[in-house]
């Protein structure tokens, strides 16, 4: 039980996991694990509400894929260190120089929204350029162009998205694209970035304030965590001082097109 302002405090023996179940009136129970053996004094349980304003069935098909797959809601899938970018100058299916200016469009689009995908929580890291081929490289998020079309893997490290067009003014691929590769499935909500039906022009997109709720509530939960809201028991390891080093990073490779 928590005082009137939230605080609370809990005795676990030395080395030992136990788990920890978290509820209060309006809002989603939270189950989760907590160490013992460390005193802290700033840890924060975060809750999701179980009603009101929080579009609780759109985080749903953005972090589980309850859009395309609602009988077959997935775990979580999200970065947890700054993903490196690897990204290729030249078509894959012919040969052909990517210009330079246009390049310089998707490095600058990559780093603004990849800390508008994470809540602010992430940023990108190296960025590398050149016409090397990578697929599959730890801590990378590898990118390339062919024209064979979009697509992207869903919050895998590593990762990979792969565009189809190198042009400016593609501000809504670049976001919907490295969306899927930060965590992000589709939506049924139009227009939006994972949901489609934006259409293209010169204008800096963004997610909408709903799908901003979902990125903030899905970057405040470890890789693994499922329906309605229970984390994995080694995530205990992000209630310690040094949580980021504990969290891994998803395991499954899961292609998105």
């Amino acid at each position: 039980m928590s005082a009137a302002d939230g605080s609370f405090s809990l005795d676990t023996p030395a080395g030992v996991s136990r788990p920890l179940t978290v509820a209060a009136d309006g809002y989603q129970y939270r189950e989760t694990f907590l160490r013992g053996g460390e005193v802290r004094s700033d840890v924060d349980l975060d809750l999701i509400p179980s009603g009101g304003s929080f579009p609780f069935g759109l985080f749903r098909q953005m972090g589980r894929n309850g859009w395309e797959q609602p009988g077959n809601l997935q775990a979580l899938k999200r970065w947890t260190t700054n993903p490196n970018i690897h990204l290729e100058n030249r078509w894959r299916d012919t040969g052909a120089p990517i210009p330079d200016d246009v390049l310089q469009y998707f490095v600058s689009e990559i780093q603004r929204v990849i800390p508008e995908l994470s809540d602010g929580r992430l940023a990108a890291g190296r960025i590398e350029v050149n016409a090397d081929a990578w697929d599959s490289v730890p801590d990378y998020i590898s990118i390339h162009f062919d024209h064979s079309g979009n697509w992207g893997y869903v919050g895998a490290n590593p990762g990979q998205v792969q565009f189809g067009t190198a042009a400016k003014c593609t501000s809504i691929m670049i976001i919907h694209e490295l969306g899927h590769a930060m965590g992000y499935y589709h939506n049924g909500v139009q227009p939006s970035v994972m949901g489609g039906h934006v259409l293209a022009s010169c204008n800096l997109e963004h997610f909408t304030p709903d799908e901003q709720l979902v990125a903030r509530v899905l970057y405040s939960r470890p890789p693994g965590n499922v329906e309605p809201d229970r984390d994995p028991p080694a995530a205990f390891g992000y209630l310690r001082a040094d949580s980021q080093s504990s969290l891994e990073t998803c395991d499954d490779v899961l292609r998105h097109r």
